[in-house]
């Protein structure tokens, strides 16, 4: 845990931009000895550990990724081992390379598993089912209660490099009375969380700002999160029924209450449009499982709106994609006959291992027989394709262009391509 008065802060801000709410780009060095997370960027979701589909060394293609979120009720209650194992989750799921973030995600905040990882749906919370004791969650168990003691105790079992504390998940469906409540538990138990969270421990904490649809109570929730010494702030509660008109207002509200040199992050959005909206508003973290839910539904991500890949942009070719069939204007539907003898790559251009190894064609019928590798090969496909939207949106804050980035994608929205 750092403080304020930290000489090494673990976060950067190494360009922002000239108003007090908009786009940055910085740099998280969450434990020495690992990749810095470069922001804005992307935190994928994981299941047990590790993205769906992907082992270790699958995950190390992909490019500019260096950190993974760990949803509280994978591993819970059953820490026993990695208590014993004493070295931490990265090196329990032998993955040492990258930089873990635990986040605890309320019953009716997220499900148990949908497309091979933690999903947050919309549901009304009823009046009453708030309750100080805890949060409840679904464990490979059945339903249980979580309370933040347990919760801590979980936390030092599993030993990430980062973790958010414990909240209850409010969505915009909620009451104003349950919302309150919710609130004032969010800043005990935080304060429960600092308190118990050993000084030499190295993990980095951070504070949720909650507050649901009601801007008054965002703007409450930041205020005094702010006054405890986390390292930066969770802004949750996304994702579960707001406008998009509503995000916006709310992350405006937020942001300008909260110090320009914590990291910010924000959980359950992910299509592009709600990425940039993110960014545009100072959010510098997205945990998401976008393309794994692609992956699951046999979607490939096209995301030939960013114009170039890679290898275009050092005078190689430009990805030119131009599929029937598209679910909607940023993903290919790979299980239609359309595909079923085509021999191009997904994307012409761009260069993950699926697209340089094998066709479109191959994939289909991968799905076609049910093969476990069709899902491999997608989710290859589509992480490498939203990391590098990440890295497109950082260049284009670096060069002031962000709205450019917009431009396009609004313009593929419309057209279809």
């Amino acid at each position: 845990m750092a403080g304020a008065s930290d000489p090494h802060p673990w976060f950067m801000v190494v360009h922002e931009a000239a108003a007090a709410v908009g786009p940055r780009l910085g740099r998280a060095a969450v434990k020495p000895g690992r990749g810095e997370v470069a922001t804005p960027g992307w935190l994928p979701a994981t299941r047990k550990g590790c993205v769906p589909h992907l082992t270790p060394d699958l995950l190390a293609r992909v490019p500019h990724l260096d950190a993974l979120q760990l949803p509280l009720q994978d591993f819970y209650p059953d820490t026993a081992a990695l208590r014993g194992f004493g070295k931490g989750v990265g090196a329990f799921v032998v993955d040492p390379d990258h930089s873990f973030f635990l986040t605890a995600f309320a019953d009716g905040g997220a499900a148990p598993e949908r497309g091979g990882c933690a999903v947050r749906e919309v549901t009304a919370h009823e009046e009453g089912t708030i309750a100080k004791e805890g949060v409840a969650v679904r464990t490979g168990g059945g339903r249980t209660v979580v309370g933040v003691a347990a919760y801590m105790d979980h936390v030092l079992a599993l030993g990430p490099d980062a973790f958010a504390s414990l909240a209850p998940e409010i969505s915009c469906l909620s009451s104003r009375k349950q919302t309150q409540k919710a609130h004032e538990l969010t800043l005990q138990w935080l304060d429960t969380c600092l308190q118990r969270l050993p000084r030499e421990s190295g993990m980095r904490v951070l504070g949720v700002v909650g507050g649901g649809r009601h801007v008054d109570l965002r703007v409450r929730s930041a205020q005094e999160t702010v006054k405890r010494n986390v390292d930066g702030f969770l802004l949750s509660g996304f994702g579960l029924g707001e406008s998009f008109a509503e995000r916006e207002t709310l992350l405006a509200a937020i942001v300008k209450e909260l110090p320009p040199h914590h990291l910010r992050m924000v959980a359950g959005v992910g299509a592009p449009l709600e990425v940039l909206q993110c960014v545009e508003q100072g959010v510098d973290l997205i945990n998401s499982a976008y393309p794994t839910m692609a992956t699951e539904l046999g979607q490939a991500l096209n995301f030939s709106f960013l114009g170039v890949s890679a290898a275009a942009a050092e005078g190689g070719v430009q990805i030119q994609v131009g599929r029937p069939y598209m679910e909607d204007a940023l993903k290919v539907n790979v299980r239609e006959r359309a595909y079923k003898l085509d021999p191009r790559p997904i994307s012409l251009g761009c260069e993950c291992y699926t697209c340089t190894h094998h066709s479109i064609g191959y994939i289909h019928h991968l799905l076609s027989t049910h093969e476990m590798l069709a899902s491999v090969l997608l989710n290859i496909h589509n992480t490498h394709q939203y990391s590098l939207f990440f890295e497109a949106i950082r260049t284009h804050v670096r060069a002031g262009t962000l709205g450019e980035l917009k431009r396009r994608l609004l313009d593929a929205l419309k057209h279809g391509r």
